[in-house]
């Protein structure tokens, strides 16, 4: 059976693989156990090669992976087919012919602070996940004084998230990448 993503490439999966998308109920909740909204790192959806689960602030949302990716459960991002046994299978094709990355829209830099004491460090601040109506946002942007971090405004609220080991934030692609697939890191 062939599966086709929103871009058009398409990738070969089992019949076994297409039932258990639907049939693997997501984790119950994303409240800790207090039941306090949680949010965290990307985790796998068991038998489901090209999404991934992530808890937001309680809220559990099924992500897609970039098209010609698949979830690496090891490390928490999505990679190619060849570095994940369990999805090795999977052969994309595309219909259209690849174009290079295009930079994101050209935004205003998000609200900083900076420190005082020593060298000026850029920080943003809480109104960077606020729209020009002081309305609440969802965004990721790039933490500009270390590659190996990034921010991510959730419901409002700004985090400064992590990516795993030896991966750094692609600030053109909006995830965690390799080094060699972004300039400068």
């Amino acid at each position: 059976m062939r599966a086709t993503d929103s871009a058009g490439n398409t990738a070969s999966v089992s019949n076994v693989a297409m039932m258990n998308l639907f049939l693997r109920p997501p984790p119950e909740s994303c409240l800790d156990k207090y039941g306090k909204p949680i949010s965290g790192d990307p985790f796998e959806k068991p038998y489901d090669c090209l999404h991934f689960y992530q808890c937001s602030n309680g809220k559990l949302n099924t992500m897609p992976c970039e098209p010609g990716t698949v979830f690496n459960p090891n490390i928490s991002v999505c990679d190619y087919p060849e570095h994940v046994s369990q999805c090795s299978y999977i052969e994309f094709t595309s219909t259209t012919p690849p174009n290079p990355p295009t930079p994101p829209p050209v935004s205003s830099p998000p609200p900083i602070s900076t420190t005082t004491a020593g060298n000026a460090v850029p920080v943003p601040t809480a109104d960077a996940c606020k729209n020009s109506k002081g309305e609440a946002i969802d965004s990721l942007f790039a933490d500009t004084t270390d590659c190996t971090h990034y921010y991510q405004c959730s419901n409002g609220i700004l985090y400064t998230m992590p990516c795993p080991a030896g991966l750094v934030f692609n600030p053109f692609q909006l995830y965690c990448d390799w080094p060699s697939n972004v300039p400068g890191c």
